[in-house]
């Protein structure tokens, strides 16, 4: 099934120690937070974030994100404060990556970023090749053993679906106002590279095909590509009788349970 609608990647939300401190008070002394290192979604993030200051502090907080813009929201049961510019591990801190800028957030029970969590890559074009998730169940490690009798018995151990796409078109030429099927991006070819970067290292992303609506997403990750068949490898191909314009080429992405 065709898409008829420009899409947007959701990606980036990588903790490693380098950036998994959280340093907050509730009016006593610094309390210190700090995010289990991993990849997740952005779902998983702001879970994530909950589970680590629950753990830390005394008082109850919910995080929520508002998908659209990627900004996110910490609330507590009483007042709080980030320390997003003075806390002890500022070095180490994943306030950017939240969306919170590196100034203390002081005085009220809720504090929302201003800033997009992550990174988010918009694709220039219309994703061609497009086969949608309903259409590509495999199932996994399936066996099929027939015995002597023509009886037929399949061992099976889950599911897994996967959507295809290419990415097209990524260039960095403006675009006349008579290619309307094109938006002009300064840095398109990088902007391509740099989400083709994060999505071989096999980590979770989101992939939301019409980007008018973001609450409708599925998170991924790149299942294959046709320079690997471990995913862990990318070339953008020039495309033919196009110069400066690029393109992917076939990738596989796998649904990830999240």
């Amino acid at each position: 099934m065709s898409l008829t609608t420009f899409s947007k990647f959701y990606y980036g939300f990588t903790i490693t120690e380098s950036n998994n401190a959280l340093d907050f008070n509730e009016g006593g002394p610094e309390l210190q937070a700090t995010l289990n290192s991993g990849d997740y979604s952005l779902e998983e993030f702001t879970a994530e974030i909950a589970r680590a200051m629950n753990v830390t502090g005394a008082l109850t907080y919910t995080v929520s994100v508002n998908r659209t813009t990627r900004f996110i929201t910490i609330a507590s049961t009483s007042n709080f404060s980030l320390l997003s510019g003075t806390g002890t591990r500022i070095g180490t801190g994943a306030w950017s990556l939240i969306g919170f800028t590196a100034t203390d957030k002081t005085g009220a029970s809720t504090y929302t970023g201003t800033i997009g969590a992550g990174s988010v890559y918009l694709p220039q074009a219309i994703v061609s090749e497009h086969v949608p998730s309903e259409d590509w169940l495999e199932k996994i490690d399936a066996s099929v053993n027939e015995s002597a009798s023509g009886d037929v018995q399949v061992v099976l151990f889950g599911d897994a679906r996967y959507i295809q796409l290419n990415i097209r078109l990524a260039t960095d030429k403006t675009i006349s106002q008579c290619q309307p099927q094109i938006e002009t991006q300064v840095n398109g070819i990088a902007n391509l590279r740099a989400f083709m970067d994060y999505a071989i290292t096999k980590a979770k992303f989101d992939f939301i095909p019409d980007r008018s609506n973001a609450n409708n997403f599925y998170t991924v990750l790149l299942d294959r590509t046709e320079e690997s068949r471990q995913g862990t490898a990318y070339r953008l191909k020039q495309i033919k009788n196009a110069p400066g314009y690029r393109e992917t080429g076939t990738l596989v992405f796998k649904l990830v349970e999240v």
